[in-house]
């Protein structure tokens, strides 16, 4: 089993349009797995039936007891972070503001405070308009950790993925450089990095590459909307052979690219992309 990260250096590249591409072409022998939690939608392109719902737990919230409350107040001047209010006669932990330290349930002596584990968020396992699974989460309004829900994301598509006797996991990872992308391309066999045409495309690009190579991870790179900017894309090349990545496709900038998005279809659903998108994940898994 191999797994493959398709990552950005920042939004709007097009690293999920290829990532659904991919994987719609190796839909007898893939898992898909949607790693951008914060923003869930290869499961847009691909379809999915939301069928198997597991919650994510991360860290704790503070509640009150109001039975056994004495209304002292020592919580509420001992928490840090302003989440415990006084209304109507009693205190109240507002979830939102409590990050879950356990000082206000240590501090109160009649044991009026316990801790509750979170819900930080949902994963799913779906399956496919294709006949593929694809493992996806949301991330809970406001809620934090989105790195240890990246994590438990990939978790379960490798399991899936076992059950499956999958030949590849097709992760869609998460873009710009923090701890989701971390989580991301940890345990990867190769990352392929979508590069923008463009002068901040370039400096995106190099962000992402010191990602690979601070863990160690062999890359390779695709540029997408290659001639919005020529200059700018020959820099790309330029730096890409500089650095030893090997650049595995160009795609130019189409119409036909936005149109198939916005009827929810794949790329290689479109037979003007279908050709490119199965030569460049052909020089993908010669790379592996």
């Amino acid at each position: 089993m191999k797994e493959v990260v398709v990552i950005s250096g920042k939004g709007g590249t097009g690293k999920t349009s290829l990532s659904a591409a991919f994987v719609a072409l190796n839909s007898n022998e893939s898992v898909a797995c949607d790693c951008d939690v914060d923003a869930s939608n290869l499961y847009i392109l691909l379809g999915a039936d939301f069928n198997n719902e597991e919650q994510f737990q991360s860290g704790h919230e503070a509640v009150i007891d109001q039975e056994l409350c004495r209304a002292c107040g020592k919580c509420m001047r001992t928490c840090h972070f302003g989440a415990i209010g006084f209304k109507d006669g009693k205190y109240e932990v507002n979830p939102l503001l409590c990050e879950g330290c356990h000082l206000c349930a240590t501090v109160c002596r009649i044991e009026a405070i316990h801790m509750e584990p979170r819900i930080a968020g949902k994963s799913y396992i779906s399956r496919t308009n294709f006949g593929n699974s694809i493992v996806h989460a949301e991330l809970a309004p406001t809620a934090e950790n989105s790195g240890k829900l990246v994590s438990h994301v990939k978790s379960r598509a490798k399991d899936e993925a076992k059950k499956e006797s999958a030949k590849y996991i097709l992760v869609d990872g998460s873009p710009g450089v923090g701890c989701s992308v971390i989580a991301s391309v940890s345990g990867a066999d190769l990352v392929a990095i979508v590069a923008e045409g463009s002068v901040s495309g370039l400096h995106d690009l190099k962000r992402v590459h010191q990602l690979c190579k601070d863990f160690k991870l062999k890359c390779v790179a695709l540029i997408n909307k290659w001639d919005l900017n020529m200059d700018a894309s020959s820099e790309i090349e330029k730096y890409l052979n500089e650095q030893n990545v090997p650049l595995v496709g160009k795609i130019p900038y189409s119409k036909e690219f936005w149109e198939s998005l916005k009827e929810n279809k794949t790329l290689i659903e479109n037979p003007n992309f279908k050709g490119e998108i199965a030569s460049m994940w052909q020089k993908i898994d010669s790379y592996m």
